[in-house]
This record gives structure tokens, C-alpha cells and sequence, in this order.
């Protein structure tokens, strides 16, 4: 867990140092505050012994003031600490979001939904409390104990010694409580994934539960989840119940040993009465912080393993190019827009789909696709687009290996209606604006005019600016179709792919779209699937696949 500590404090960057300095600077001043105390009822002791009253008031005036000054500066450095915390937090919050954004499209389907929203949600929560208390917590006891006990040893080293030897005792055991609590907090997100990936399928499977009857089936499966989540949780509870038990028992023992061994020692004259009273003052305080050492490593341990199963997530090989200016280069001219030379694709499992594929697509023709279902027809578009790895061959676009000119450039050069469009829970017309962020109202409303979009959205209750709900799910699916092909329209690209994009449509529809489709004949290289007729005819050319 060193390692994973050492990274978090490197992922500050510069500003570590403050987060650093700002919590030595907290534990210096507040054990400070408590040596000062002690200070005080030390020479207090003493000016009471001598009779010199007079300088009593001296003393307490003094003592006043310069506590005054050190909780001035503890003030500063807790805002400092605070606000570096939670900067540090943001940061972290950030850079997961934004490696989601930036994977590969197979990372989003091999990993279980639920584990995935687990690492945004829960475990980004949990690892962030690194920097908003834990570490602080484990470092703070250390920083305390070791400027407490100077001040002991410099009142009396023979009882400063007997304390530190009775704490070294107890926080050894806590340390032995590292290697359980660590796996019940593994066990804990494991459960917490699957409880979140559970309420996921309960979500987007709700129109399945109800067609099937299968209420009582999830109910099990999601109190079997809760069930063993509140065991593990029960493990942690009971381990932290003896920890604190353990601290709270040896707390007693100690201090009773310490007065027991402090009056013996002050009657054998190896302590003076003022020492011994100074010492105690600051014992309360060393043997808390010192018990709190043992406690808190097991919970920053605990938080540890969040971060770890983060920085795994934040090491995970991004998309070329993702995230890059997008450069097109040079295409030459009278190559096929779209090329498959010797291609050959499997899936992650093995199962072989094309195997020496060659497939040629001329500039500005419309090309149907066809073939059963399971040939590959879709995954051929998602090749195109990058979003699987071919094992061997090239993609050529104008005559341009796609590997070379990346990712981001072929897909500005192309658009996509998949036969289930997602819609984001935002306006309809932010929704077709994702096409072209740039585009004003009027070329919303035309690509939406393109679409035959545009008489639905008008029926409905705010038109344009109607929020969609829950991926679109107040609209039928050809309307939520629809949207998507003004969003494609508006992206203005040269090839223009389309997924069985009219299958969900009425007639009256597709003949909007096919009247779109004819109207950009010769201008755009549209490829459709398709199994309807009356698409087919309308291309081109026909490639049976498979």
C-alpha cells in the first residue's frame, strides 16, 4: 500500500507540498498548544513551591499570548489544508471521468456495468477520503507523538521512556489488524459493484421484469447481494469494535501504571512533583495520538485499496488519438471512399467473422448492405469506425490506412445512425446539436426538417426544448430514430452511415428519408443495412456480406 500512498501524493503534483506542509504545520501547533499547557502548570508548580506568586500572573499572561499566536497559525494552515484536500479530491474525480471518456469501445462491453459504475461513483468517493482525512489522520499521531515525547524527555526521559515502551506495545497489535480489515474492504467493493450493477439491470431491464414476472427473481438475487454485503460489513464492524475496545482498555491501564510508577518515582526522588504533574498534562494527549496511529492505519489501509483499484482503472490503455486536434490529411483522389484489403476479424472470445475480407465502396455512391442476420454487417461499420481492432489487414478511407490518420479523423469524416440510437437526458435540440456543436438554431431545425422530424417535435410540450427522458423513452422509437438521423444530417460529414436506421420508421417516414438519402446522391458515399426493399432499391449497389 506504500506504493499506491506514494502515488496518491505524487497525483498533487506541486501543490503536495502545501498539502504536506499544511498538515505537519497542524499537528506541530496543536501539540504546541498542549506543551505550552504544560509549560504553564510546570513553572506554576514551581513559583507555588518557591513563593514567588508575584510572577504567577506573568506567567499566565504570557502563556495566553503565545497560545493565542499558535492557534492563529493552526487556523491558517487548517484552511490550507482544506482547500488542498479537496482540490486534490476534484482532481482525482476528474481524471476518472476522463479516462471513461477516453477507452476503447471494448472496455465499456468487457467490463461488467456495474463494476464500471462502481469505479465512478462509490470507489472515487472512498479513494478521495485519502486526501479529505485518512492520510492526515495516520500522519497527524505520528507528527504529534514524536514532538510530544521530545517534550517529555526534556522534562523527564525516565518516564518517557516507560510511556513510549507501554504504546509501542498496543500499536503493534494494531498493526496486526491490517492484513483482515484490507480483505473484508476488498470483499466490500466487490459486493458494492455487483449491488450497483443489480439496480442497473433493474433500470434498463424494467419492460423485461414486468413481461416476465421476474419481480421476485431480482428481489432475490438483490437481497442475496445485501445479504452478503451486510455480512462483510458486520466482519469490519466487529474488527473495529476490538480495536477500539483494545485501545480504549489499555488507555485505562496505561495512565494508572504511569501515576502508580510516576508517585514511586517521585518518593524515590527521580522526579520532581512539577515534572511529574507537566508530564501528565502532556500524557493525555500522547498516549490519544499515539493510540490513534494504530487505529487509523487500518482505515487509510481500507482506503487504500479504492485507490489502487482506480490508479488500475486510470492505467488502462487509452484510444489512440482520443482527445488529440484531428489533422486530415491528404486523401488521393479516385481511390474507393471506403476499402477492406485482406482484413481478417475475430471476436474477443476467438469466433472468426471475416477472414480475408476485400471490399471496395466508390466516392459518392449509395451502398446497401445486405446478408442474414449474424453476418457481420454492423460489426463491419463498427471497424470502420474504430471501435474494434482488426487482426490483420487494412482499412483504407480515400485510399488512407486508418491506423495512420487515427481514429478521431475518420470519424469526423463520418457520421452514424446505429439501429438503437442513444438520446442524453437534455433538450431535443441539444440532442441533434451534438451533430455539429457550432450550429445555430435555424440549421437545427433544417436538419431536423431532413429527418421528418420536425412536425413530431413540434407536437411536443415545450417543441425543441423538451427534455428526453431516460435515453429518449418519451418518444417511440421512431421518433427517437428520427432524432438521431438529424443529428447524422447535421454533422455535414462525407460518408454517412446508417445501421437499419429506417426500420423503425412508418412509411410516411422513410419516404422522407429515402427522398434525403436520393437527394444527396453523388455528393455523399451513404452505406445503408438494410432489409426492407424499398431501401434496397433505392442504392446504388447491393453487397451481400456473409
Amino acid at each position: 500500500m506504500g506504493k499506491v500512498l506514494w502515488r496518491a501524493l505524487k497525483w498533487m503534483g506541486k501543490r503536495s507540498l502545501w498539502y504536506l506542509v499544511s498538515i505537519f504545520a497542524m499537528a506541530a501547533l496543536s501539540a504546541g498548544l498542549d506543551i505550552l499547557t504544560s509549560y504553564v502548570v510546570k513553572n506554576l508548580y514551581g513559583y507555588m513551591e518557591s513563593g514567588s506568586y508575584e510572577r504567577i500572573l506573568g506567567l499566565i499572561a504570557g502563556g495566553f499570548l503565545a497560545g493565542a499566536f499558535l492557534i492563529g497559525f493552526w487556523r491558517f494552515f487548517t484552511i490550507v489544508y482544506n482547500d488542498e484536500a479537496k482540490k486534490a479530491s476534484a482532481v482525482l474525480q476528474k481524471s476518472v471521468y476522463k479516462k471513461a471518456l477516453r477507452l476503447p469501445i471494448d472496455a465499456y462491453q468487457n467490463n461488467v456495468q456495474g463494476s464500471f459504475l462502481s469505479k465512478l461513483t462509490f470507489n472515487v468517493e472512498q479513494a478521495a477520503d485519502v486526501y479529505g482525512s485518512r492520510f492526515r489522520r495516520v500522519l497527524t499521531p505520528f507528527i504529534s507523538v514524536a514532538v510530544y515525547f521530545a517534550a517529555m524527555a526534556a522534562m523527564n526521559w525516565r518516564m518517557a521512556f516507560l510511556l513510549i515502551l507501554l504504546n509501542c506495545i498496543l500499536f503493534g497489535i494494531n498493526l496486526l489488524m491490517n492484513r483482515p480489515i484490507k480483505a473484508v474492504s476488498k470483499k466490500m467493493m466487490d459486493f458494492k459493484a455487483e449491488e450497483t450493477g443489480t439496480f442497473s439491470d433493474i433500470l434498463r431491464g424494467s419492460k423485461v421484469i414486468r413481461i416476465y414476472g421476474l419481480q421476485h427473481q431480482m428481489q432475490e438475487r438483490y437481497e442475496g447481494i445485501l445479504k452478503k454485503l451486510c455480512r462483510v460489513q458486520k466482519k469490519r464492524t466487529q474488527y473495529l469494535a476490538f480495536l477500539e475496545s483494545l485501545n480504549a482498555g489499555f488507555d485505562l491501564l496505561s495512565a494508572i501504571l504511569f501515576l502508580a510508577v510516576g508517585i514511586f518515582m517521585a518518593d524515590l526522588g527521580y522526579v520532581k512533583l512539577g515534572e511529574l504533574a507537566a508530564v501528565y498534562v502532556i500524557y493525555s494527549s500522547f498516549s490519544y495520538h499515539f493510540l490513534q496511529m494504530g487505529k487509523y492505519v487500518p482505515e487509510l489501509v481500507e482506503r487504500l485499496v479504492y485507490m489502487q483499484d482506480l490508479f488500475e482503472f486510470l492505467d488502462l490503455e487509452e484510444e489512440p488519438g482520443v482527445g488529440e486536434p484531428v489533422c486530415l490529411p491528404d486523401f488521393a483522389s479516385g481511390q474507393p471512399a471506403v476499402a477492406f484489403d485482406n482484413v481478417n476479424f475475430c471476436y474477443s472470445d476467438g469466433t472468426k467473422l471475416f477472414e480475408d475480407m476485400n471490399l471496395a465502396i466508390d466516392n459518392g455512391i449509395i451502398t446497401a448492405l445486405t446478408g442474414r442476420t449474424g453476418c457481420g454487417k454492423s460489426t463491419l461499420m463498427k471497424l470502420l469506425l474504430g471501435f474494434y481492432p482488426i487482426q490483420s489487414g487494412k482499412i483504407l478511407l480515400y485510399g488512407k490506412d486508418i491506423r495512420e490518420i487515427g481514429y478521431a479523423a475518420v470519424r469526423k469524416l463520418t457520421a452514424y445512425v446505429p439501429q438503437e440510437p442513444y438520446l442524453y437526458h437534455v433538450s431535443i435540440a441539444e440532442n441533434i446539436s451534438y451533430g455539429n456543436p457550432d450550429a445555430g438554431a435555424e440549421d437545427i431545425v433544417s436538419a431536423a426538417k431532413a429527418a421528418g422530424a420536425h412536425e413530431f417535435i413540434q407536437r411536443q410540450p415545450d417543441g425543441y426544448d423538451t427534455i428526453l427522458e431516460n435515453g429518449g423513452q418519451n418518444l417511440s422509437g421512431g421518433e427517437r430514430q428520427r432524432i438521431a438521423i438529424a443529428r447524422a444530417i447535421l454533422k455535414d460529414a462525407p460518408i454517412l452511415l446508417m445501421d437499419e436506421a429506417t426500420s423503425a420508421l412508418d412509411l410516411e417516414s422513410e419516404r422522407i428519408i429515402n427522398e434525403f438519402i436520393n437527394r444527396y446522391r453523388g455528393e455523399k458515399t451513404i452505406i445503408i443495412i438494410a432489409h426492407r426493399q424499398a431501401t434496397i432499391r433505392s442504392a446504388d449497389v447491393e453487397i451481400q456480406i456473409g
